[in-house]
């Protein structure tokens, strides 16, 4: 295994779904920033229950997604968005069950997800919204939120080639697989974005003897984590 030279590299825990950051370091140095820590206990339960086969984004592997890993997906939406004011309406979506696909439905809740990866992503006005008396989407509505979700996931790097707004209204079984893989293209940029060391300097804490800096900071985030577990083993 490698070990990094530095005792000060970055140490924090994994923590159950939805679990707020510990309240002090662990031993062994800083703890990386909030969101890295958070990040930890989502690989934990959302990351590894999905398979590496759909780890790339827009692999759309019809095969890909079990009902255990779409339930994953749905608990992690069900956390990530549990406060927002428009997509807490479709939520919590039941992880036993295929109503994930009618809770997507409208475009509202992966379009506030979208904002989640990138804050950039979409224009949040643009979104049509349930009215003040709770009143429904109609199908025109709902395609155009979807239209606007799919443009910004395939803007910030997590569109899955062959889906359409229409498949992730009505959900045919045709298009359930790639429809999930928007979901996890979102999740793990969501997640594992953030874990890189142009974003945390803590990270530098890891460099082995003689390394360049410049070559940790070209590292995808899985590396990142992957030099981290090895430094702690």
């Amino acid at each position: 295994f490698e070990q990094a030279t530095d005792p000060r590299a970055p140490h924090f825990a994994a923590q159950p779904l939805g679990a707020p950051p510990p309240a002090a370091p662990a031993a062994g140095g800083p703890p990386l920033p909030e969101h890295a820590t958070v990040a930890m206990g989502h690989l934990h339960q959302t990351v590894l229950e999905l398979p590496s086969s759909v780890a790339t984004p827009g692999a759309a592997d019809p095969d890909a997604f079990a009902d255990s890993e779409r339930a994953a997906l749905a608990r992690h939406l069900n956390w990530a968005l549990a406060s927002d004011e428009h997509a807490s309406a479709s939520l919590p979506i039941d992880p036993s069950c295929s109503a994930f696909f009618g809770a997507v439905a409208n475009g509202i809740v992966l379009s506030k997800y979208a904002l989640r990866v990138d804050s950039t992503a979409l224009d949040e006005r643009a979104l049509n919204l349930p009215g003040e008396r709770g009143q429904l989407l109609g199908r025109e509505d709902m395609l155009q939120n979807q239209s606007l979700c799919l443009n910004a996931a395939t803007a910030i790097g997590c569109g899955v080639p062959g889906l359409t707004p229409q498949q992730m209204v009505d959900a045919p079984p045709s298009g359930q697989q790639r429809a999930l893989q928007l979901v996890w293209n979102m999740v793990r940029s969501a997640l594992l974005n953030p874990i890189q060391a142009s974003k945390n300097p803590e990270i530098h804490g890891m460099l082995l003897a003689g390394e360049d800096p410049a070559s940790l900071a070209r590292y995808r985030p899985e590396k990142v984590l992957q030099r981290w577990v090895n430094h702690h083993i």
